[in-house]
């Protein structure tokens, strides 16, 4: 009897499992990636991660980074799909690809929000994107602040918002999740802060933004539905009177019907009166007025009515630029009510403050656009 030899184990290559990178591990790695650009922050600095909102919540701050004039929630977000700003009816959101990211604006206010209510402290929102390309480095949205991660230790390291106490707040951190920070240094010395740093206004103030945008957002698509309810109203009242005359019209041959359009282009002059994009011949800026509301807390613009509209627009989009190139969008929709000016915003450097104005047409196209620089102040605020 000859024993057979044990024929070796074969593998089907199609049935070899291959390696799936899960979007959770893209997350986590860009957490990481975050985590050690937080490392370069200059002294005075202190950054905790992974404080978990209590609940009912699941929520998780990924980072709090806490700085001698900010303090910032930041949330991470990665997209296969580059960024752009929404048109039309959806500029009040971000768009990677297809896909709207107003979940993610919008989770990222709030989990802001319920932690600055929980140290009792003031805090900013701020989203680092990973993405194949975003509109401009860094920028805010909102009231948000949106960085690509090569921007972000400048954005959190360079803000002017009021004077914090950094040593109060990571105590506040520590007492209400039980935390400590993964870097931190010592402040550095800055004099009598400007305000009492249990105060909240900025927080305060962005979230009376927040609310008159989402005011605004609900009213303008609630108008766009009142109009279309309205022409659909006047559409079916007005449809046996439609069908009397076009009856009229046919009964007396196509001769009448080219004697009335050859009628109507004589009088009109044969002369097209809407205009193309671009053609308005001197596009007016935005009004404002700039005010210093609280001494060192730093300049307000309050924007007004630009004045009437010209050939095809139907109202405004309006923008700041500053020195460094930040740009700044301050209306959810295009304004087309001069009664429902946009909210009032803070100003860093009115010097070096460019404003712009997009005229809009009905289908959100840009007609024409002014800039011009912010009027510098001649006091000190």
């Amino acid at each position: 009897m000859t024993g057979s030899a044990t024929e070796p184990t074969r593998t089907d290559p199609r049935r070899v499992p291959t390696e799936r990178t899960e979007p959770w591990q893209h997350e986590l790695a860009a957490r990481t990636r975050v985590r050690g650009l937080l490392q370069d922050l200059p002294a005075g600095f202190i950054v905790f991660e992974a404080l978990e909102l209590p609940r009912p919540t699941i929520a998780t701050v990924d980072h709090l980074v806490i700085g001698p004039r900010n303090v910032w929630a930041v949330t991470t977000h990665v997209s296969s799909e580059p960024i752009t700003f929404g048109r039309g009816r959806n500029a009040d959101t971000l768009w990677a690809g297809g896909t709207s990211l107003r979940t993610v604006l919008e989770a990222a206010d709030w989990e802001a929000a319920a932690l600055a209510d929980h140290i009792g402290f003031a805090v900013e929102p701020v989203i680092c994107i990973v993405a194949p390309g975003l509109p401009e480095p860094a920028f805010d949205f909102y009231g948000i602040r949106i960085t690509e991660p090569s921007a972000l230790v400048r954005q959190v390291a360079t803000s002017t918002a009021d004077f914090v106490d950094v040593t109060a707040v990571a105590d506040a951190v520590r007492r209400s999740f039980g935390a400590e920070p993964v870097t931190s240094s010592a402040p550095p010395t800055l004099g009598a802060p400007v305000h009492p740093p249990t105060l909240r206004p900025t927080s305060q103030r962005r979230h009376r933004t927040l609310g008159a945008r989402l005011y605004a957002l609900r009213s303008a698509r609630a108008a766009r539905v009142g109009v279309l309810v309205a022409l659909a109203a006047v559409l079916v009242a007005s449809l046996p009177t439609i069908v009397g005359v076009w009856n009229s019209v046919a009964s007396e041959g196509a001769e009448r019907i080219t004697a009335v359009i050859d009628d109507d282009a004589l009088a009109d002059g044969g002369v097209d009166t809407v205009p193309s994009r671009g053609t308005t011949d001197t596009p007016t800026g935005v009004r404002y007025v700039l005010s210093c509301p609280d001494d060192g807390a730093g300049w307000e613009i309050e924007w007004t009515w630009p004045g009437p509209t010209g050939p095809g627009v139907v109202g405004y989009t309006v923008r700041t630029r500053s020195g460094d190139g930040a740009t700044v969008v301050h209306t959810a929709s295009v304004w087309t009510d001069p009664g429902a000016p946009p909210p009032a915003a803070r100003v860093v450097d009115p010097a070096a403050t460019e404003i712009i104005t997009q005229h809009r047409a009905a289908d959100g196209g840009i007609v024409a656009t002014a800039t011009e620089m912010l009027a510098a102040p001649t006091t000190t605020c």
